[in-house]
């Protein structure tokens, strides 16, 4: 038996059905050598607009827009690199020491707010309480993305939407959760840290 009538063979059986989707998913979920422990979804804040016809947001004399999906991955860049010298210090940069993960762009398609959603390997040397401590800073920092939500109201709302980023421990369910928006044929908005 050659090699074409094995893929046939398995071509038949359905081996080779799964689209690329289903092989990235399955590949982050379960045969990536990294665990990721800690999933961290942010939403970017709104950038200001000096001038601009028709706006609907007007707040004084200011005019914000929403970020655009090249603006929140330049500021996704910067917050990653924020949190490796905020982790690492000089590491980062002598030795080249950084944080494994992914980022996912969420909402482009969809038509929601723009989000991205972020899976980390928390380094073993930190502990828990350091690392959102860390994260807190970093977020702080950047200045990009929301920490509060303006429109939370402590009477009415639960504790939960009091903040605009989610820090979690995270399980592989969690990637094929964020991954649910990845194109059949493109994974334009998966990212490698």
């Amino acid at each position: 038996m050659n090699l074409t009538e094995i893929r046939k063979r398995q071509a038949e059986v359905g081996t080779y059905s799964h689209d690329i989707k289903d092989l990235w998913r399955n590949w982050l979920a379960h045969d990536c050598g990294i665990d990721f422990n800690f999933g961290l979804t942010v939403m970017p804040g709104k950038k200001l607009v000096k001038h601009l016809a028709g706006v609907r947001n007007v707040n004084g004399n200011k005019a914000y827009r929403h970020m655009t999906r090249t603006e929140l991955e330049q500021a996704l860049k910067k917050l990653v690199e924020l949190l490796n010298r905020l982790i690492y210090k000089n590491a980062y940069r002598r030795y080249g020491k950084k944080l494994e993960g992914i980022m996912v762009i969420e909402g482009e398609q969809t038509g929601r707010d723009l989000h991205a959603h972020l899976a980390l390997n928390k380094p073993d040397f930190i502990t828990i309480k350091q690392f959102t401590r860390l994260v807190r800073r970093a977020l702080e920092i950047s200045g990009e993305f929301l920490i509060n939500d303006p429109t939370y109201n402590a009477n009415t709302d639960n504790f939960d939407k009091k903040y605009r980023y989610k820090l979690d421990i995270i399980d592989r369910d969690w990637l094929y959760y964020i991954t649910k928006e990845l194109n059949r044929l493109s994974v334009h908005n998966l990212h490698f840290i």
